[in-house]
């Protein structure tokens, strides 16, 4: 069965509603900051919260009353539905089975994002889903809202993944991505050298090689002058 990518390819996350979010929060504190928050977490178009984090009334909110939302505003920046699971008991309600949906979809592109192939039995046991119907519906609600792309795929019982949205990175990403990219920038490093030493040996070798040509071309001709010479000579006596 082929889901309806197209639909879905051209709808993408909407980060002109993020920014009204940002803007709503931007002059607010405590309680007005979450309320803005929840706002953004139960918003059908909004996936990414980078930007509602980095603002500094939502910052504030650390060592107070409302603390914990902080955590919410993690879990659904780059969080899973098993991160909710195994934290539930430090989090505020999040009863609502919309916000619930939104976290299973977040998760879903989690996975999207590690893997081509989406198992439907792992998927089942991670979020918590009772039958494949309702989990297809969940993965067909991801490519609507432009969260994913693939082919579900029903006799093999899996999504095969062809593209996913990125989603917030998590302060331990960022460090593992440094760290990655500072490998990266040491290998490419030694990689030009290596280059730069080949192309160095190749072109000594080809300076070697005209000059060996050039040495050869000078022997025949010294040759030949030498036997027309000769020639000459016998032709005199003669």
């Amino acid at each position: 069965m082929e889901t309806k990518e197209e639909s879905g390819a051209n709808k993408r996350t909407d980060n002109s509603q993020l920014e009204q979010f940002v803007l709503l929060a931007k002059n607010t504190s405590g309680k007005a900051t979450v309320a803005v928050l929840n706002q953004a977490f139960r918003h059908k178009s909004v996936f990414v919260f980078a930007e509602l984090r980095e603002l500094q009334c939502v910052q504030n909110l650390k060592g107070t009353e409302n603390e914990s939302y902080l955590n919410v505003l993690d879990l659904f920046s780059y969080g899973t539905y098993k991160d909710y699971l195994e934290s539930k008991a430090s989090l505020p309600s999040l009863n609502d089975p919309a916000l619930l949906n939104k976290l299973k979809q977040l998760s879903i592109v989690s996975f999207a994002s590690r893997s081509k192939v989406l198992e439907y039995e792992e998927l089942l046991e991670q979020l918590e889903i009772q039958g494949l119907r309702e989990l297809e519906d969940l993965i067909i609600s991801c490519v609507y809202a432009g969260l994913i792309k693939g082919k579900l795929d029903q006799l093999n019982k899996c999504f095969h993944v062809h593209w996913a949205i990125g989603r917030d990175v998590s302060p331990n990403e960022l460090e593992a991505m440094s760290r990655k990219l500072g490998d990266w920038c040491d290998n490419s490093e030694g990689l030009m050298k290596t280059l730069e030493e080949c192309i160095e040996s190749v072109k000594i070798h080809q300076a070697e090689q005209k000059k060996n040509e050039e040495d050869e071309s000078s022997r025949k001709a010294t040759s030949q002058n030498l036997d027309d010479a000769l020639d000459s000579i016998l032709k005199d006596q003669n």
